[in-house]
């Protein structure tokens, strides 16, 4: 009997290794799918296409559940899912889908035993512990915090959700510190959409989101159609201005090929967004 559950756990640990091992050599597949994907130009296509790159993606982190490679492709997934085909028609379904993505990023940077003790303390503690991450962990630590904040911009009427915000902007300009450049100025765009929604008595003010979507503009070098689509969701609407919506969603529907092809998907999503706020241009102004 002995031997009997020696040879089982050696079997049972055999397994979990091989398990790993093929995850191992399908990573760079995973890989090349994810950049496969953004440079997909076909919105309908790429959405087709997501949802099973993402069953996948969580059937290897059974495997393998502390892969950071494989949790930053999962929250990463998850958030454009449903940023891109979910939050405007479904926004309840694109909560869960938001919760998901933080959570598989947040897996990721709790592998430092700073942020992990400090994840629930003050806020100051909070976004020292940030200080840890260098500019490798920037993917994993933008769309932990992307998928929060836009959690957050669903749940603008809830206090304790506002609560949080604090948290994710000091992430955001973490990023912004390590690469202000990444997802076409990503950070910069984050902060154009939070300062048009927060609420006036806690901080927000309009104009400043303006100067970030510009500043996300520029880093990108105007290649990152996606700014004006929320430009033209957040800021034209909160100035009453349709002129501003009529021109920033004229030149996104207008704009051709991309600088860099991994911005294509991004761009061909901006495209769709706009197509959507305009059927719904009544309601925004």
């Amino acid at each position: 009997m002995k031997h009997l559950f020696l040879y089982l756990s050696l079997l049972f640990l055999s397994s979990c290794s091989l398990n790993k091992i093929v995850i191992g050599f399908a990573s760079p597949i995973v890989d090349g799918g994810i950049v496969a994907l953004f440079h997909e130009t076909d919105a309908e296509f790429a959405k087709d296409a997501i949802a099973g790159q993402l069953k996948l993606l969580e059937g290897f982190l059974i495997n393998d559940p502390e892969n950071d490679v494989l949790l930053t492709h999962a929250s990463m997934g998850f958030a454009a899912y449903a940023l891109g085909f979910v939050e405007d028609t479904n926004p309840e379904r694109a909560k869960a889908f938001y919760n998901r993505a933080k959570e598989y990023g947040f897996r990721v940077l709790r592998q430092y035993s700073d942020f992990k003790a400090n994840e629930n303390g003050s806020v100051e503690a909070f976004e020292a512990s940030l200080q840890t991450f260098d500019k490798n962990d920037v993917p994993a630590l933008f769309w932990s915090a992307i998928s929060w904040g836009l959690w957050i911009n669903l749940n603008m009427d809830s206090p304790k959700a506002l609560a949080q915000l604090p948290r994710v902007e000091a992430m955001m300009k973490r990023v912004q510190v390590l690469e202000p450049t990444y997802f076409g100025g990503g950070a910069d765009l984050f902060f154009g959409v939070i300062e048009c929604v927060k609420p006036a008595f806690i901080g927000g003010d309009k104009e400043k989101g303006l100067k970030h979507f510009e500043t996300a503009m520029k880093l990108s070098e105007n290649d990152f159609q996606l700014t004006k689509a929320f430009m033209a969701q957040y800021y034209a609407p909160a100035v009453l201005d349709e002129e501003l919506f009529d021109k920033w969603a004229k030149e996104v529907l207008n704009s051709g090929e991309t600088k860099n092809p991994m911005n294509n998907l991004p761009n061909a999503l901006a495209k769709r967004k706009i197509k959507y706020l305009q059927s719904q241009k009544d309601e925004l102004f």
